[in-house]
């Protein structure tokens, strides 16, 4: 079996067997996201972590002023003592607090949560007062010029007590035993990596799935994998072939995301997990992005990695809109994924044909009337198409994101029409608006185009 290629890297044999652990982790991450069952008894400090909701926010419970909260009290008085319908009582608490995307239940008032909120936030901005006070008070100034000359001669008076005390020998025995015990562990740091995350994903199915406790723990999990993954990678190509050389190391590396942060974004329903599994799908195929002091930069790796974004884009915008239409999979499922799709889905299928149309062009100097492929029309056109979709299935976001492309195209290529003149493109343009100011004007006429 061959370990290393003829250019010296690493041969794929070897790069797989150095992930085999990780892909191991990952078949074990699927199996709890397919039993949704938790393996491991809860741990002790997990019972009074009570999380977030994804919806509820206890800030949203508290009044403007004093007499609003006043108000909110007698309307919990007035729902514990009547028996009859509360939802007068109801829309009266939520106009109090005019929170727009936030509805009050009569839970939140009777079982005392929107009391519980307001006490906390006194508490807050009594604590804030205290320290506010405290600050400027002749007793703090004291403490804070202590400060100032503790952190000041702290160092100093450390060196005086390693010179004086002879610690230098101490230190060199208690460098040569965390040496050794990190020899002793260092084999093992992999595995006990991987198995503190798979409990921190175990245990986050303890708390319900709109508990803000499971996505956080969810999302710690992810971390924990990364960080662990990155060491095992950074270890193994101090000590023997680094698989970072071979070619298709960054792909495998993608995959190996994919495979991970699906099940965490299935178990945690988390929408940014999803996006990023997405990511990690288009960033598999070739795709490219990072950020730069004024933007983010995006582009393809080769000509291959576009063909394969394009195609794939067309596929999952398609699976997209055949989901919405037949309701399946779920709307939970896909709600999950839905940011992703919608952003890397049309990014990549637009910026693929913006590339494409320019290489079709052949009007280098950007004059008007030189020769361009047919081909390159076909583009824009399969952008109105989608837009075109995605308003009859209230895709809002396929609508916006081709239009975008459709206006960035038009400003490089709609006047290279062969043949055409500025005077042609000007009066075709405004032909073009001018109907489409009539079309927005009669709206029946535009329903009665789909009408049965």
């Amino acid at each position: 079996m061959r370990f290393a290629n003829r250019d010296g890297g690493p041969s794929i044999y070897t790069v797989i067997k150095a992930l085999s652990l990780p892909f191991i982790f990952t078949s074990c991450v699927w199996y709890i996201a397919l039993q949704l069952t938790p393996t491991l008894p809860q741990l002790n400090n997990l019972v009074s972590w009570k999380g977030g909701s994804n919806n509820i926010n206890s800030q949203w419970m508290v009044p403007a002023t004093r007499y609003d909260a006043f108000k909110l009290g007698q309307i919990a008085n007035s729902m514990i003592t009547t028996s009859g319908s509360k939802d007068e009582l109801l829309q009266e608490a939520n106009d109090i607090l005019h929170k727009e995307d936030f509805n009050l239940t009569i839970e939140d008032i009777t079982e005392g949560r929107v009391e519980q909120s307001i006490n906390d936030y006194c508490m807050r901005r009594a604590r804030y007062t205290k320290i506010f006070k405290g600050a400027f008070s002749f007793v703090g100034i004291l403490s804070k010029i202590a400060i100032v000359g503790i952190l000041v001669t702290l160092w100093p008076t450390l060196k005086y007590l390693y010179t004086t005390l002879h610690l230098d020998i101490l230190w060199e025995q208690i460098v040569r035993i965390a040496s050794w015990v990190v020899h002793i562990i260092e084999p093992l740091i992999d595995v006990l990596g991987y198995t503190i995350t798979l409990t921190v994903v175990d245990q986050s199915l303890y708390f319900e799935s709109m508990n803000g406790a499971r996505t956080q723990l969810c999302i710690l999990a992810a971390g924990m994998a990364l960080i662990t993954i990155t060491y095992q990678i950074m270890r193994r190509d101090e000590t023997s072939l680094d698989i970072t050389r071979h070619r298709h190391f960054i792909t495998i590396m993608f995959i190996w995301g994919i495979s991970y942060l699906a099940p965490l974004a299935l178990i945690s329903t988390s929408q940014l997990i999803g996006f990023f599994t997405i990511g990690c799908l288009f960033g598999s195929l070739g795709f490219v992005a990072f950020p730069m002091p004024y933007g983010w930069v995006a582009g393809f790796q080769d000509e291959a990695s576009i063909d394969k974004c394009m195609w794939t884009s067309l596929v999952i915008t398609s699976f997209s809109v055949c989901a919405k239409i037949l309701l399946y999979p779920p709307r939970s499922i896909m709600d999950i994924f839905q940011t992703g799709l919608s952003v890397f889905g049309m990014m990549c299928f637009g910026l693929a044909g913006l590339i494409k149309s320019s290489r079709g062009s052949n009007d280098t100097w950007c004059t008007f009337g030189d020769v361009i492929k047919p081909s390159i029309f076909l583009y824009p056109f399969m952008w109105l198409i989608i837009g075109f979709i995605g308003t009859l299935t209230s895709l809002a976001s396929l609508t916006n994101t081709s239009i975008t492309f459709v206006c960035l195209w038009m400003t490089q290529f709609y006047w290279r029409l062969a043949g055409f003149t500025s005077v042609s493109t000007f009066v075709f343009s405004c032909v073009l608006f001018y109907v489409t100011l009539q079309l927005g004007a009669r709206e029946d006429f535009v329903k009665s185009m789909f009408r049965v």
